[in-house]
């Protein structure tokens, strides 16, 4: 006697997720927040500016490439969408992608109702706010996470490491699912070589980016340099870093390691015309943020916070 398949009862037709997804995404769609309005669109309009292959010749942003690739060539749409348009139509295809990834890992794992999970996914408030309101990119690194665990199913470690590079090279968020990886790996004994995957892709996606004359040292330290962004612990979370942060003599952002400190220092000597927006004025001569200009982040580490200009002109710094 074969065993009772799960019933499929309490989750909604497709056709319906996909309907309540369309309204929620039509209502949203004209939105723009503030992190659309000071990093993603001065991002856009840059790359309208030099080209969807000319940008890359030097760094404009504190994202790894990866992420910029997709919104590079979907910027070919600018003639037919705005700028604002393009950069949510880029958001939409990462959810997408992940729905149909829920869908895949749903599949191969044997669990019932496969289309109908997968098609929920759009409604999820994480991915409604990230990506319908906010115009985030998370999507794309959280489908290759599901990408690598549904290869983990399948039993194909090569595959699973891939997507785990992949994941890495959009966010470096997908470090999360490196515990999973790495105990799969060990389960299964297999070939040392194959540790090498997720650093040889995060290699490759960088290489077209470097080829273009971005810098090699910016891109392997992209992450090291986002690590310093904010200095708070805990961003309003109710946990035990809020008691930490608050705690006496800690007001400085003692935790910022030297990890973090050293791009700094090796790019104060940079020659870049833009080199003269670096932190390195007198307090007294640092102004807030303007969104008229763009300010490469290899050539601006502290404009995370605020620019520094020899003239009355300021700059507008990447996250």
């Amino acid at each position: 006697m074969s065993a009772a398949r799960p019933t499929e009862t309490g989750l909604p037709a497709p056709w319906l997720s996909l309907a309540l997804a369309a309204v929620i995404w039509a209502a949203l769609w004209p939105l723009q927040t503030f992190e659309m309005r000071v990093y993603l669109l001065p991002w856009m309009a840059h790359i309208g500016a030099h080209g969807p292959v000319g940008v890359f010749g030097h760094p404009f942003s504190n994202y790894t490439p990866t992420y910029l690739y997709v919104v590079a060539l979907a910027s070919l749409l600018a003639t037919l969408i705005s700028d604002h348009g393009v950069v949510k139509f880029v958001s939409l295809l990462g959810t997408l992608w992940l729905a149909w990834s829920i869908h895949h890992l749903l599949r191969v794992s044997g669990a019932p109702a496969p289309a109908r999970a997968g098609a929920l996914t759009l409604l999820l408030p994480s991915a409604i706010v990230n990506a319908a309101l906010l115009g985030q990119c998370d999507a794309f690194w959280a489908a290759a996470c599901v990408m690598a665990v549904a290869s983990a199913i399948d039993r194909r470690p090569a595959a699973m490491l891939l997507w785990c590079g992949l994941a890495f090279a959009f966010k470096a968020q997908a470090i999360f699912l490196a515990p999973f990886a790495i105990a799969m790996l060990i389960a299964w004994r297999s070939r040392w070589t194959l540790w090498a995957i997720p650093p040889a892709v995060y290699l490759t996606a960088m290489v077209p980016a470097w080829a273009a004359g971005w810098p090699a040292a910016d891109l392997l330290s992209v992450y090291l340099r986002q690590a310093g962004t904010f200095d708070q612990l805990s961003m309003n979370a109710p946990n035990l870093w809020q008691l930490v942060q608050a705690a006496p003599g800690l007001d400085a952002p003692i935790w910022r390691s030297w990890l973090w400190q050293w791009p700094r220092l090796a790019r104060s000597r940079s020659s870049s015309p833009l080199s003269a927006c670096c932190g390195r004025r007198p307090r007294s001569l640092r102004i807030p943020c303007s969104p008229s200009l763009c300010c490469p982040a290899s050539s601006c580490p502290a404009c995370c916070r605020e620019c520094t200009t020899a003239s009355s002109s300021s700059r507008m710094c990447s996250p």
